[in-house]
């Protein structure tokens, strides 16, 4: 979990507070904290390693249909993805609460449904493995909003380090918020307070409007710019994200993947040309990495 989001080009620095990694805090938005899960097979001799993502079985130990990883207290789920890979022939891989949710009989990309029924315990557990079995079975946690820093709706925010003191004339934004909830406003990104007529801001009250002079946007736009007289923000405010202030009660429940702020007014073809080159590196950096099932959700307009 990074503490720090620093721009490459410029080296600016916003500072991250109050995120974690689970219940969709931190980077790439993911359900649960996987290190902090039990394995009855790693307590009976088994050989499991979990980290925050990822649970891998190299050894069965000497009850290999026992769980390989399960936790408590969860009275429900919502749907996500996993990654399996590694499992052998004629082996199978169940995902159960209450009930079984999920049977996986070959490697690839699953999504296992959300589930309600309030179980003593969600659970993986293998089946057709012998005792002491050396294997290598991965099970990946796979991010809902790849590549983007994902906030609760809590208490996230970032800040910069720095005031922010440059013309902005072009704005574009690849991000949006994760709840449709328009009482009260609640804040993507923010520069500058509401009196200032150079503000920049990303916010949804009654409409989803987009810096000033204000511009709205379409709810299911998750790439947006604004294109404006390049002006300063005549406080010299840091940039806040996910808030308006990091005092505020009005977090933004969302996610950011970028933000790009330009002094010049870009015209037409410019912005086009950058919006299909914001797209574009998304959709490239989601195949290279295995994130294929994000690229439509996450740019669809």
């Amino acid at each position: 979990m990074r503490s720090q989001w620093i721009d490459k080009a410029t080296g600016k620095v916003i500072n991250l507070s109050n995120y974690s990694f689970s219940q969709m805090s931190g980077w790439g938005g993911f359900q649960f904290d996987w290190s902090a899960w039990r394995s009855d097979i790693a307590g009976n001799g088994g050989t499991v390693i979990r980290t925050q993502t990822s649970i891998r079985m190299t050894n069965t130990g000497t009850q290999p249909a026992w769980t390989i990883a399960n936790t408590s207290g969860f009275d429900s789920i919502n749907s996500f993805r996993i990654r399996v890979s590694g499992l052998k022939p004629g082996r199978r891989l169940y995902f159960s609460g209450k009930t079984r949710l999920l049977s996986i009989t070959k490697d690839g990309i699953y999504t296992i449904p959300a589930d309600a029924s309030a179980p003593a315990y969600y659970s993986f557990q293998p089946d057709g493995y012998s005792e002491n079995e050396n294997t290598d079975l991965l099970i990946e946690q796979l991010p809902y909003y790849p590549g983007a820093l994902v906030s609760d709706g809590v208490d996230d925010y970032g800040e910069t380090a720095e005031a922010i003191s440059e013309e902005i004339g072009t704005v574009v934004v690849h991000g949006h918020f994760i709840d449709n909830n328009p009482t009260p406003t609640h804040y993507l990104f923010t520069l500058g307070a509401p009196e200032d007529s150079n503000q920049v801001l990303f916010y949804e009250s009654s409409t989803f409007n987009l810096g000033k002079p204000l511009k709205s946007v379409k709810f299911n736009n998750k790439i947006n710019f604004l294109s404006r007289t390049p002006a300063s923000v005549a406080s010299n405010s840091k940039l806040v994200l996910f808030n308006y202030t990091p005092l505020s009660t009005n977090h933004g429940k969302g996610f950011l993947s970028r933000l790009i702020f330009i002094q010049e007014q870009l015209d037409d073809t410019q912005l086009e040309f950058l919006m299909w080159k914001v797209s574009k590196e998304y959709r490239d950096w989601c195949k290279e990495n295995g994130y294929d099932y994000a690229i439509n959700e996450m740019l669809n307009n």
